[in-house]
């Protein structure tokens, strides 16, 4: 049992040396009905940025050999996968790059995060996530002219075992066309061959929970000001309703593609509140099960807080909610967060007074 969580027990203790000091108190879990009587729902404006997102997720149960999904890319961007092996084999999963071009094409790969094959869905998203956001290190390659390259194993792909899972997130920019694809096949066959010969896999859902979305970064701007009375302030996110899901285009069909939930968009959340008082940032998971991390930044600080602290996921009643009794001195404030692959949606975020432990 301790070798299992071994290795999540040191990368949470490595991410807490590293992160900078922040007035931030121990997180704590707590009953939203004992915190919140007469919410007020926030008025937010979200702009979206940055780079094209590739998202693959349909078929999520993969039950033969085949492509789950391909386009092309140029520039910055960033791919989101998550695919089971619904066989009774071992198979490979692969993501596939080609450089179409006479030229050779250069590739920056920058923030990423990949799970290892697991049984624990859950965990798997939550582990992309630590990874995705913890500090990182350019790395550049080169795709010769009419070249492929494997990008998870720079191989042959990984195996997983019949119900694992395999998800991940990484950011790159490429310096013209280059063809992705997501692929499962045998192990120890010919993966760039089989781009060519394996068919496509159908969506298992219409719309696709897949496809090419445009501006993966969705900047939100809190107006309302939390100001240090008895404000309960609720800002309502990834719910499809206050907080649109994207929509985009499944490559392999040209019709189009829905993101419930939005994953791979990563969210700013910036808020400012008033009065100079210490407040309650609270996060809570509204739609259940929900195992992530989030960056907090106050000032020139920041800090990468588990979600939840401790256990393997939080969210089993939409009461669970995580709280940070943060300082006067944090009037400017950031809640950098992605919906991490197997949680449930929406989320909500909480201001409030710190007279929660007489409710």
């Amino acid at each position: 049992m301790l070798k299992k969580y071994l290795k999540q027990i040191l990368t949470i203790i490595s991410l807490l040396f590293w992160a900078p000091e922040v007035a931030l108190t121990a997180p704590i879990i707590y009953n939203w009905d004992l915190l919140v009587t007469s919410p007020q729902n926030t008025k937010f404006k979200t702009t979206d940025t940055g780079p094209v997102l590739l998202f693959s997720d349909s078929p999520e149960m993969v039950n033969k050999p085949g492509i789950m999904y391909k386009d092309k890319i140029n520039g910055d961007a960033r791919l989101f996968f998550h695919h089971v092996n619904d066989t009774k084999t071992l198979k490979n999963f692969s993501i596939v790059l080609y450089n179409p071009e006479l030229k050779p094409v250069n590739i920056t790969l920058n923030r990423r995060g990949v799970s290892k094959p697991s049984f624990d869905w859950l965990k798997a998203g939550q582990d992309v996530q630590v990874e995705y956001f913890a500090k990182y290190k350019p790395k550049n390659i080169t795709i010769e002219p009419f070249s492929h390259i494997e990008l998870l194993s720079e191989k042959s792909g990984v195996n997983f075992k019949p119900q694992q899972l395999i998800t991940g997130m990484m950011d790159l920019h490429t310096t013209s066309d280059v063809e992705v694809t997501f692929l499962m096949s045998v192990p120890g066959s010919n993966i760039f061959a089989d781009v060519d010969i394996l068919p496509q896999l159908p969506a298992d859902q219409t719309p696709p929970l897949r496809g090419t979305f445009k501006n993966a970064n969705r900047n939100v701007q809190v107006i309302n000001q939390y100001n240090g009375n008895n404000q309960q302030l609720v800002t309502l996110l990834a719910d499809g309703v206050e907080d649109k899901f994207v929509w985009g285009i499944d490559a392999p069909t040209g019709k189009p593609a829905h993101n419930y939930g939005n994953y791979g968009i990563v969210y700013n959340v910036s808020y400012q509140t008033s009065g100079n008082v210490p407040y309650l940032f609270g996060f809570n998971t509204l739609g259940g099960y929900f195992a992530g991390v989030g960056l907090l930044k106050q000032q020139e600080n920041e800090q990468l807080v588990m979600l939840p602290p401790r256990g393997l996921s939080m969210g089993a009643t939409e009461k669970e909610t995580l709280l940070f009794e943060m300082s006067a001195e944090d009037s400017k404030g950031n809640f950098i967060f992605s919906p991490p692959g197997s949680a449930n949606l929406p989320i909500r975020l909480l201001f409030k007074n710190t007279h929660y432990k007489n409710k």
